[in-house]
């Protein structure tokens, strides 16, 4: 129970104005919950990094070698985002992250700068 901001008579607290005075209370409205996209889509980029990183061989492919890039910093950087923001699936975030970078240090291992 809540107490009425106009007659301080007491309340429901989802009641939209007080039964007694009228008076219009401030009614607390929950937000739907967080969806975990960005958790998922760091997810799926990091696994397509990875995969990516160990078919990639040499400097011959530098479209490959430049998709795995951009999927592996667009993961870190979502699956941060995410972690930073205390959104939900935290745990898949944090494995996102992990692969991501292990793609892109073993991109760096497998290719050759000429």
């Amino acid at each position: 129970m809540v107490f009425c901001r106009g007659c301080s008579k007491e309340l429901h607290e989802s009641a939209p104005s007080c039964p007694q005075c009228g008076a219009v209370q401030a009614v607390a409205i929950k937000c739907a919950e967080e969806s975990g996209w960005m958790g998922i889509v760091s997810a799926i980029f990091a696994g397509l990094a990875f995969l990516g990183s160990v078919g990639v061989e040499g400097a011959h492919n530098k479209d490959a070698i430049l998709g795995v890039v951009i999927l592996g910093v667009g993961s870190l950087i979502l699956g941060a985002i995410s972690l930073q923001q205390h959104k939900p699936l935290k745990t898949l975030s944090i494995v996102a992250v992990t692969f991501a970078a292990l793609g892109l240090l073993v991109l760096l291992g497998n290719t050759q700068f000429n």
